[in-house]
């Protein structure tokens, strides 16, 4: 395995990101929906039992996922910008000469 690939998955595997930022750091913490009595008044008004139960008879047969993906865990936000910045810490910079008077004659 190339020095690369060791780095990149030396990144992907590691679990040292925290951040002050983590209570705060998820899509349901910051998210701003219905409660539960909303919910709850919501189904009972569409007369459904859950929300199960809502998605199997709007969501079309043909495109409803039913095996599990293989996605794995998500991160939280500042996980992702912590690695992206990993990630282009290992880009190299090199001079352009482009625009230095080369015509191609």
């Amino acid at each position: 395995m190339s020095k690369f690939l060791r780095r990149l998955s030396s990144i992907y595997s590691s679990r040292r990101l925290s951040s002050i930022y983590s209570p705060l750091d998820t899509f349901q913490k910051r998210h701003i929906g219905p409660n539960d009595d909303e919910v709850g008044l919501m189904l009972k008004s569409l007369q459904l039992s859950s929300l199960d139960d809502l998605v199997s008879k709007t969501v079309p047969k043909d495109i409803h996922v039913i095996k599990p993906t293989r996605l794995g865990n998500g991160i939280s936000e500042s996980e992702v910008i912590v690695r992206l910045k990993e990630i282009a810490n290992m880009n190299m910079n090199f001079k352009s000469y482009l625009g230095m008077g080369y015509c191609g004659i």
